[in-house]
């Protein structure tokens, strides 16, 4: 099964990773004893990887350097697939003790692999399986690979850094830093540097040369925006004890105390780019303290992952970043006209229907791979990112395929709309209604900026919170003591208390057509059904008896003239004017008693 989503250009996005897996299929073939050979849904599905999917869900997935395997890692049990691109398949899975934080590729290909497991333990793969296992002192959370030195860093709960020498085999002297816990490393694939994200907002960059640092900078709150530009310069006066520290404070942000939960450095090596806790993103250079962007997610979701991908319509590198609800494509400098004019460089969103834990971007391709908390692995293809790769050339002609078939069912971008069973709320909303803990549940489902909310939910709540707008009633109240006052004509005496017009129907302001029915019954232009079942009586007596059948037209003329009176007296009684000039009395024909 596959879904388009559009681009605010109008340019499409595929989903393919949407529907049930082949085991799904299976079971629920077996529960209704049918063929899944029969299923529409099943004939429609596009399975770019077979078997790309886990029992319960998925944590992490890489590819590897020479681009031809995928390797993911999910539950349960706790388990590792990987996939040959050339076959499009699954090449072997291996399964584990306990569950992987996260895991990197050693060589080129599959035949060396590092697992950081929950349990404080790095297991080591070859192509015949597990190799050996190290104890590490603290509990890991993300791991980087130096290849020019085969060291490999370990970042966690501490604040060292931990640093493994692969070619002895034995622990070096940690980078011992001035973080509380360190919850990202990045190692720049130009410069020889290595960038450390911990709490409050603080991060370190250290010179792997000397494994010195070699600047800090905390990102801090807008209350210290308004001292000197002297303070977001580089300090180049600092002591003798801290020369080798460049403290960078006071930098324009947004709120204070964020936490680093991700970061990336660009290809070119002389940008680096973090992600917040708060869903923001802050791009900075290298050579200097001031932020080149601020990017925003505006959901106050944590960042899980963010990549640079390169884009083919840009001839340049573009930010993919990822929260729990979407994946944003960003430009990051915001060079490109069209980007620009989209709210701060955002060039595209992608919805998941599915928590997302990471996201990977598979090199020189729009292909966009998501994990998550669903059994398949998100797949999604993006054609302004780049075209397809060369193992799955195919997803070009299919999407061409699907293109003009969302077309020709007039899926564009001008026909998206919300449905009319869901109303739009922001968080500010739900903050105000106390309501916050809906946030995340099934009854609020992500959306832009904000949520959409089941409409009788929201009427509900907006009720019992509510219960009586005064301010509207009074404003109504005032209005039409203002309309009564303001108004010119006298009341002509009447019978009906509803005006007509040439072709006698009703002008009344309110239950108009209410009113004609009544004016038609007044006038004896409708008959109730009771004379219906009198022309039956009447029609099936006719020849026997025709005594009977006098009777029954009298009683038929009766009916209809109190009819007539009664339509007559309810238009002409003023007890009942109000029916038609008060807002109030509307009546309701769809409610259900």
């Amino acid at each position: 099964m596959y879904h388009v989503q559009y681009t605010l250009g109008g340019q499409p996005i595929y989903d393919f990773s949407r529907g049930k897996s082949l085991p799904e299929y299976l079971e629920d073939a077996k529960k209704q004893k049918k063929s899944i050979k029969h299923e529409s849904e099943f004939k429609n599905r596009v399975e770019i990887l077979q078997n790309f999917d886990f029992s319960v869900a998925s944590s992490r997935i890489r590819v590897s350097p020479d681009k031809q395997f995928i390797a993911g890692t999910g539950t349960y049990p706790p388990e590792l697939r990987m996939f040959d691109t050339k076959e499009l398949s699954m090449k072997f899975m291996r399964r584990f003790d306990f569950e992987v934080h996260d895991f990197i590729f050693l060589s080129e290909d599959y035949k060396k692999l590092a697992f950081l497991m929950t349990d404080r333990v790095i297991e080591f793969h070859s192509q015949g399986g597990r190799h050996c296992r190290i104890r590490v002192p603290k509990q890991g959370r993300s791991m980087e690979y130096l290849s020019s030195a085969a060291e490999l860093f370990i970042f966690g709960s501490t604040n060292e850094a931990y640093r493994l020498d692969l070619e002895s085999g034995m622990f070096l002297a940690p980078l011992e830093t001035k973080l509380e816990y360190i919850n990202t490393g990045r190692i720049s694939s130009t410069l020889p540097l290595i960038l450390l994200g911990g709490e409050r907002g603080k991060i370190e960059l250290w010179d792997l040369r000397d494994r010195s640092m070699a600047a800090s900078l905390k990102i801090d709150s807008i209350s210290n925006s308004n001292k000197s530009s002297n303070n977001n310069d580089i300090n180049q006066s600092l002591s003798t004890e801290d020369s080798s520290k460049l403290d960078w404070f006071n930098t324009v942000f947004n709120s204070g105390h964020e936490s680093i939960t991700t970061s990336a450095f660009s290809k070119d090596g002389l940008r680096f780019t973090l992600g917040l806790s708060t869903g923001n993103i802050v791009i900075y250079d290298v050579r200097s303290s001031k932020p080149l962007q601020v990017k925003s997610h505006r959901n106050d979701l944590p960042i899980m992952d963010l990549h640079y991908t390169y884009c083919h319509d840009f001839g340049k590198d573009v930010l993919v970043t990822a929260d729990r609800h979407n994946i944003k494509i960003w430009d990051e400098l915001c060079e490109n006209i069209t980007a620009r004019t989209n709210n701060n460089g955002l060039m595209a969103t992608i919805n998941s229907d599915f928590p997302i834990s990471s996201i990977c971007t598979y090199p020189d391709s729009g292909l966009i791979m998501a994990t998550g908390d669903q059994s398949r692995i998100g797949m999604y293809y993006a054609p302004m990112l780049g075209i397809a790769p060369s193992w799955c050339s195919f997803l070009d002609s299919i999407t061409e395929e699907l293109e003009e078939e969302h077309l020709k069912k007039d899926y564009s971008l001008k026909s998206s709309r919300i449905y009319d069973e869901y109303q739009f709320v922001t968080q500010e909303q739900l903050k105000e209604w106390g309501v916050e803990h809906l946030i995340g549940s099934t009854f609020l489902k992500a959306y832009l900026h904000g949520y959409l909310m089941n409409s009788k939910l929201f009427n509900d709540l907006r009720d019992i919170i509510n219960p009586f707008d005064y301010d509207k009633y009074r404003k109504d109240l005032i209005k039409k003591k203002l309309q009564e006052k303001s108004s010119m004509r006298m009341k002509l005496p009447v019978s009906n208390n509803i005006q007509t017009n040439n072709n006698n129907k009703s002008i009344s302001k309110f239950n108009q057509e209410f009113a004609e029915r009544l004016g038609k019954q007044a006038r004896g232009e409708i008959e109730s059904s009771d004379d219906d079942n009198n022309d039956d009586i009447h029609n099936s007596t006719k020849n026997k008896n025709s005594k009977s059948s006098i009777k029954i037209r009298k009683s038929k003329q009766k009916l209809k003239k109190g009819q007539q009176e009664r339509a007559q007296s309810l238009l002409s009684d003023d007890r009942f004017s109000k029916l038609f000039s008060d807002a109030d009395f509307i009546i309701d024909e769809n409610e259900v008693a």
